[in-house]
């Protein structure tokens, strides 16, 4: 039944390789750039969570916790709490209208030559 599955594949699409059958089929292991993508893609997770939980805890559960505690030496005051993320959207933000503009007028350029 799968072979027959393949062979349409081939069939509908002419222009993949057996490689390329074979990924869809799970034939054979992931490629090099597939692990190094999941690599990354686990590393740029970890360190999501790792600053998703750092923060909450920092908003949430240091408050509670008494001044003179060894935990508050970790943390920076709670006011950073609110300018730290602020800046970073302010700065996202800046950037992405930037790199929009900079689209828009590499469009318009290429408009004005045709």
């Amino acid at each position: 039944m799968f072979q027959k599955q393949k062979e349409m594949l081939m069939v509908v699409h002419p222009v993949c390789s057996e490689d390329a059958n074979s990924l869809v089929w799970g034939d054979q292991g992931a490629t090099e750039m597939e692990l190094a993508d999941r690599a990354v893609g686990l590393l740029l997770t970890l360190i999501s969570l790792s600053i998703f939980t750092y923060f909450t805890f920092w908003v949430i559960i240091v408050p509670f916790v008494d001044s003179d505690h060894f935990v508050h030496q970790y943390f920076l005051p709670l006011e950073y709490a609110i300018i730290i993320p602020v800046f970073a959207g302010v700065a996202l933000l800046s950037l992405l209208s930037l790199f929009v503009g900079s689209v828009m007028l590499k469009s318009r350029k290429k408009n004005k030559k045709a």
